[in-house]
């Protein structure tokens, strides 16, 4: 070991002050120098590794540092060492360049300790390098940043200032004295109170507040306009700026600096700005460049309810918080030398309520090309716009109207010989849009005729006298539609000369075809009114009678006078009859009922009230009548009256009982030939049971029989007339239906049970099933009817599917109001609709020429399905399929 580096280790064991320097100082090398023998020195490995050398190859002479030290920096350092090895009291610390292996320079702060013998002189010397290049880099870049604001600062010809606060020194710049007309020595200039001597006393007062505001933190610089007195005795305007860049421990400002910035010509063209905007009869507002008011006229602070004191000084955004987003863009294209205007917008005002506003936004200019803000011109619209949307919305309403109304426009201009039509007299013409319409062919349109000949006789007279007209009249369209229109014609004269005729065209035909068709209804009306086969009687609201027609005349041999005004309708009906009534309608009702309420009450209650009395006639006779009795109302619904119309029923209730004779008959017959067709099925079946048997005794008698041909004839004819017993069975069956009791069944549940059953029968054809229904729906059925009908439909399907192709069955519903449909389709071989589409439900009805068809199936479905109030209909195709769509009824 160096015999330096271990003496280093016996001091840093006795001076803890040693120990204490390394720490607080070694940072990028240390070194321990022997005074005594000069060439003697020790640098740690950090030394030369800072410096780009390897420590392992280094000596430690003090030759090695000092061949790459800066020698320029040398000569100081020899200096200050000299100086504190003289006395201690002068440090050794100092930055110097040392040359990087790599040749670049690398700035070193180097500080030392001189050792001291007991005689206080210096033996030794500890030392400690700090990298500072990266440091020193900053400082000559902040150098060169300092230049150049100088050279800024010089260029815009601005005066700057700093202020020492606590002390008032100040240092201001030459051209801060020359705005003033003075050089820097010619005035005192090391104190704030040099510059606010020369400050306007009123402004003097404004910047203080300003400053103070400033100095609490309340705004983040300080900015103010004021006026200096100039070397000549004329006020200088400055703009003052500043901003307080160190403050102590408590926040108190200590160091401030600004600058001053002449600003005279500015502010007298603000002046004048000013005098034009105080005078003007518009609402102008001038801002400044920060957008604060510097000024408005008397009509914008009346036009927005404002004063100046609201507004000067303040942002536009803080005077009018709700302006649009967008109008902050606008106002910094301005301030980039931007106009921008609009004719009308919808503003929204602080106080909730909306105007419209036509605006004009352009720069102002404090000197050439220098922009000092923003005037804005503005103009309330509201009225102008509001008066043209509601113009627009009233001529939106008549196009409309006009449109709804089918009402168009026409004009004969007699100047140019021309014919105009609007779009919807076009539209009523069926004519295209291109359509030019001369005298002749608008004249043409009207049917031949009376309308033709009216319109001609019209427009000349038009023409010749002046004559207005209006008409309703046919015309005959484009498209050869007949339909009436109304023409409303009027002249305009120049002198005695007619120069045009304009008016109105209106589509009037549905209005005129109702009219005509009311006024045959009312001419059919007041024939039935006064038919003689209605009877039809009004009464107040207390009963007497008020209208009698010439039918109630005619029925009952009353006349009008008789019973107007005198009598109340009881009078023509059976006491007993109303007195009946009268009872079942109190009880219902729990009210006393009077026998003219025994006509009227339910009348009262519903829309009307239709039931069946008996009329007595002037001579004490009596006829049945259908009577309907309606409340009279008026448009409070109050019930002013009742109208009773009723007709005479005499002959219905003749063929009623005649009917009802008939259908007594028909029931017998029907019940007399249901027991014929089950004691001919019974008998029948009796003696073909006997046939059966004996041809079955022969054959055991006579085994050879069975080769005869006139034996298997017998036994055909046996097997045949016992199917035919069968099938009259089933018929008579189905038509005993509603005896038996009908009951609700899941369908879908049902078509599985039976798709169990002809699940091998599908496996040999090839068939694939796909029900598809809800598990929920339900029809009101027999079950074992349905099970028929499903086992019908599906094995049909399964017994005509078409080899050739994959064949299905799929199962499908629709839900009606009256009926739920099950829909069963398949791709089968399908049926000739033309040729057997009447025979489908037939019985003993084949179309395929299968040998086992025997025809009865369909037909036992089809009455199945109506015996349960349903029905079945059939669509299909040969070779495609068919669809089967039976009708459940709900």
């Amino acid at each position: 070991m160096n015999y330096l580096k271990k003496e280093l280790y016996e001091l840093i064991k006795e001076d803890a002050s040693i120990f204490d320097f390394i720490q607080d100082s070694a940072l990028d090398g240390l070194w321990y120098w022997d005074l005594e023998n000069p060439e003697q020195e020790w640098m740690n490995p950090k030394f030369w590794k800072t410096l780009g050398y390897d420590p392992d190859k280094m000596p430690h002479l003090a030759s090695a540092w000092q061949n790459i030290i800066n020698q320029e920096d040398l000569k100081v350092a020899i200096e200050n060492f000299k100086m504190h090895c003289a006395d201690p009291n002068h440090p050794y610390d100092q930055v110097v360049r040392y040359t990087h292996k790599r040749g670049h320079d690398v700035w070193i702060r180097c500080k030392g300790l001189a050792i001291r013998n007991k005689d206080d002189a210096a033996i030794r010397m500890l030392g400690a390098h700090t990298d500072v290049s990266e440091l020193k880099k900053v400082e000559q870049k902040l150098e060169k940043q300092i230049l150049r604001y100088e050279q800024i600062i010089e260029g815009t010809d601005i005066g700057t200032w700093e202020w020492h606060i606590p002390s008032g020194k100040t240092v201001y710049n030459e051209r801060w004295a020359s705005i003033l007309g003075y050089q820097l020595s010619e005035l005192n200039a090391n104190n704030i109170q040099c510059c606010n001597s020369l400050t306007h006393p009123d402004d003097l007062i404004k910047s203080n507040a300003l400053l103070e505001e400033h100095f609490k933190g309340h705004s983040s610089f300080y900015e103010c306009e004021l006026r200096l007195r100039h070397k000549e005795g004329h006020w200088v305007w400055i703009q003052d700026k500043g901003k307080v860049i160190y403050r102590d421990k408590d926040g108190k400002p200590l160091l401030m600096t600004g600058s001053h910035l002449e600003i005279t010509e500015r502010r007298r063209q603000f002046e004048r700005n000013k005098a034009f905007i105080d005078q003007s009869p518009s609402a102008i507002a001038m801002l400044d460049e920060n957008l604060k008011f510097l000024r408005a006229s008397q009509k914008w602070l009346d036009e927005y309810q404002l004063t100046e004191e609201h507004i000067l000084g303040k942002s536009v955004y803080d005077a009018f918080p709700t302006l649009p987003e967008r109008w902050k863009n606008i106002h910094q294209e301005c301030l980039m030398g931007a106009t921008r205007n609009n004719k009308g917008e919808k503003i929204l005002l602080g106080n909730g309520e909306y105007m419209w506003m036509s605006w004009d936004m352009r720069p102002w200019y404090s000197a050439p090309n220098v922009i000092g803000g923003i005037l804005i011109f503005t103009e309330n619209v509201t009225s102008e716009v509001e008066k043209e949307v509601e113009s627009k919305r009233i001529e939106e309403i008549l196009e409309k109207t006009n449109e709804i109304a089918r009402i168009g426009t026409w004009e004969l201009d007699l100047k140019k010989n021309k014919v105009y039509w609007s779009r919807v007299t076009k539209e009523i013409h069926e004519v295209g849009p291109d359509f030019t319409p001369n005298l002749e062919t608008g004249i043409n349109f009207y049917r031949k005729g009376h309308s033709r000949n009216t319109i001609e006789k019209a427009v000349e007279e038009a023409i010749a006298k002046g004559t207005p007209f209006d008409l309703e009249l046919e015309i005959e369209t484009a498209k050869n539609k007949c339909m009436w229109i109304r023409a409303i014609g009027q002249s305009e004269f120049e002198g005695d000369t007619c120069i045009r005729v304009y008016g109105l065209f209106q589509d009037v035909d549905k209005l005129k075809k109702s009219e005509l068709a009311l006024t045959k209804a009312n001419d059919e009306l007041n024939a039935i009114l006064n038919s003689g086969y209605v009877s039809i009687i009004g009464t107040n609201k207390t009963g007497i009678i008020t209208h009698f027609n010439k039918g109630a005349q005619s029925l009952l041999q009353y006349s009008p006078q008789e019973m107007i005004g005198k009598h109340s309708p009881t009078k023509l009906h059976l006491h007993e009859e109303l007195d009946f009534r009268a009872k079942v309608l109190s009880k219902k009702l729990g009210v006393e009922i009077s026998a003219f309420q025994a006509l009227t009450e339910m009348s009262k209650h519903q829309e009307f009230e239709s039931r069946e009395w008996t009329f007595v006639r002037k001579n004490g006779t009596t006829f049945p009548v259908q009577l309907v009795v309606t409340a009279i109302r008026n448009s409070k619904n109050e019930i002013t009256g009742f109208l009773g119309v009723a007709v005479d029923i005499s002959d219905l209730k003749n063929a009623e009982n005649e009917i009802k004779a008939l259908f007594e008959l028909s029931q017998d017959q029907n019940d007399r030939l249901q027991n014929f067709a089950q004691i001919v099925s019974h008998n029948l079946r009796s003696h073909s049971s006997n046939f059966e048997l004996l041809l079955s005794l022969g054959r055991q008698e006579n085994p050879s029989l069975i080769n005869d041909t006139i034996y298997q004839n017998l036994v055909e004819a046996s097997q045949n007339l016992d199917n035919t017993i069968l099938h009259l069975n089933e018929v008579v069956k189905i038509n005993n239906v509603m005896k038996e009791s009908m009951q609700p069944v899941k369908l879908h549940t049902a078509i599985e049970f039976t798709l169990q059953g002809l699940r091998e029968l599908a496996r040999e054809a090839e068939v694939q099933f796909h029900n598809e229904l809800s598990e929920k729906i339900e029809v009101h059925v027999l079950p074992a009817y349905l099970d028929s009908i499903l086992l019908n439909i599906i094995s049909n399907a399964i017994k005509y599917s078409a080899p050739s192709r994959d064949s299905y069955v799929k199962f499908e519903t629709e839900i009606s109001a009256n009926y739920t449909v099950l829909k069963v389709e398949d791709n089968g071989l399908g049926i000739n609709m033309s040729k057997h589409g009447d025979k489908i439900f037939g019985m003993y009805k084949t179309f395929h020429g299968n040998d086992n068809a025997r025809g009865i199936g369909l037909f036992i479905t089809k009455n199945q399905i109506e015996a349960m109030g349903g029905k079945i209909e059939v669509l299909s195709e040969v070779d495609k399929g068919s669809t089967f769509k039976i009708y459940f009824k709900n």
